[in-house]
């Protein structure tokens, strides 16, 4: 390797780690402001995922997100509550945990004989394993919707390219915060016993 090579190859690998530790970063201050939670690591999501009996994935990001890609395999939250009562251990997902460990509380309420956890998020997903499917399909997709420009800029380098997220002004991040408000507020309610 020449050395020029090996400075360029030095200066990919931090750009890589920098992205990375800037996502878990992210998805570890929800993790902390959701102490009653039970929280996985992609890696741990990935083992699940291999194991005999495999979690139910749940993508509780908006619909715009959702049909971008999803993890394969995910259902969309309303479909939750037929399949929850079997006693299978979910998995909720969204960007960064935020929304995911306000579903992952109320899901764990609802239904006590399930094992709910939050994973930290597709952010950190990407890093992982980074296997994305179109929704409803076993199409594998490169795109991956990040609700923010923000977030595009913690993907992995390769990923941030075909990244998509919502305009600050757009039609779909207003209804991107209003869902986000709506799971805020549901979330609270919960948490002082009152059922939404």
């Amino acid at each position: 390797m020449e050395p020029g090579q090996y400075d360029a190859a030095a200066a990919a690998a931090h750009a890589a780690w920098e992205r990375l530790a800037a996502a878990q970063t992210v998805c570890m201050r929800f993790r902390h402001a959701n102490p009653d939670v039970s929280h996985l690591t992609a890696a741990e999501l990935d083992a699940m995922l291999r194991s005999e009996s495999p979690p139910i994935i749940i993508d509780v990001r908006s619909r715009g997100e959702w049909n971008v890609s999803t993890i394969p395999g995910a259902i969309r939250l309303p479909g939750v509550d037929v399949v929850a009562t079997r006693g299978r251990t979910l998995v909720c997902f969204c960007t960064v945990g935020m929304r995911s460990s306000l579903e992952a509380r109320m899901l764990a309420k609802r239904h006590p004989e399930c094992r709910v956890f939050s994973m930290d998020g597709v952010l950190c997903w990407s890093h992982h394993s980074g296997t994305l499917a179109i929704p409803g399909t076993s199409q594998p997709t490169g795109k991956l919707h990040v609700f923010s420009k923000q977030f595009a800029q913690m993907l992995p380098a390769e990923a941030e390219r075909t990244a998509v997220w919502y305009s600050s002004a757009s039609p779909g991040m207003a209804a991107a915060m209003c869902d986000v408000v709506q799971q805020l507020a549901r979330s609270a309610l919960h948490r002082v016993g009152i059922r939404s």
